[in-house]
C-alpha cells in the first residue's frame, strides 16, 4: 500500500490536474497521487491525524494518455474508512477508473470515566478522553466535552465505553412546573 500521513494543515489538493504521461500511456502513479490529493482536500478540516493508504494498481492496466484528469466521488460516498475515488479523463479518448483507498482518522474521543446510569446528567468529571482511529467506529462518536456536558444519558454506559451522540439527550428547555 502507498501510505501518506498528513496533518490537516498540510492538506493541499487540486481536483483537476494536467496529465503526465509516459510513452506507454497514462502514468498510474499519477492517478494514485491525484486520488490521494483529493482525499487530503476532503479530510483537511477533520480533527486529528489523517492517514491515507492507496491500494496498489494492477500493473497490467494500460490507459491512453490524458491531458485533463478529474477526481471525484459519488454523492453520499464516505470520505473515510474504505472508500473509492473515481478519476476520469476529459479528453479525446475519455475513460474512467476507480481508485480504492483506506482513510484513517486518529483523534481524541470521549469515553465514560465511570458507570453512567440512564437518566444521569453528564458532568465534565464523568468523561475522559481516549485516542484512536475513529473511522472504524459507528458515526456519531463525541469528540468534545462541550457536546456531552449537561446532556442526559439515554442508555447506561460502562467505564471506558465510547460516548455516542445518540446515547445522549439535550436538556429540556422548559422544566416541569414552569
Amino acid at each position: 500500500l502507498q501510505t501518506a500521513s498528513l496533518a490537516p494543515a498540510q492538506a493541499q489538493a487540486a481536483y483537476a490536474i494536467p496529465g503526465q504521461n509516459t510513452p506507454q500511456g497514462q502514468s498510474l502513479d499519477e492517478l494514485g497521487l491525484l486520488a490521494e490529493q483529493y482525499l487530503i482536500e476532503k479530510t483537511k478540516d477533520l480533527a486529528g491525524k489523517t492517514e491515507i493508504a492507496i491500494t496498489p494498481w494492477d500493473n497490467r492496466l494500460r490507459l491512453p494518455a490524458c491531458a485533463n484528469l478529474v477526481a471525484y466521488q459519488s454523492q453520499g460516498a464516505r470520505i473515510w474508512g474504505k472508500t473509492t475515488v473515481a478519476i476520469r479523463c476529459e479528453g479525446p479518448e475519455p475513460w474512467r477508473v476507480m481508485v480504492k483507498a483506506h482513510v484513517r482518522i486518529h483523534t481524541a474521543y470521549l469515553v465514560a470515566a465511570r458507570v453512567l446510569p440512564q437518566g444521569h446528567i453528564i458532568r465534565e468529571s464523568d468523561l475522559t478522553l481516549d485516542t484512536g482511529d475513529i473511522t472504524g467506529m459507528s458515526p456519531g462518536v463525541v469528540t468534545s466535552k462541550e457536546h456531552a456536558t449537561g446532556r442526559t444519558v439515554v442508555r447506561s454506559m460502562q467505564p471506558g465505553a465510547a460516548i455516542w451522540a445518540e446515547q445522549l439527550r439535550a436538556p429540556r428547555a422548559i422544566q416541569q412546573g414552569q
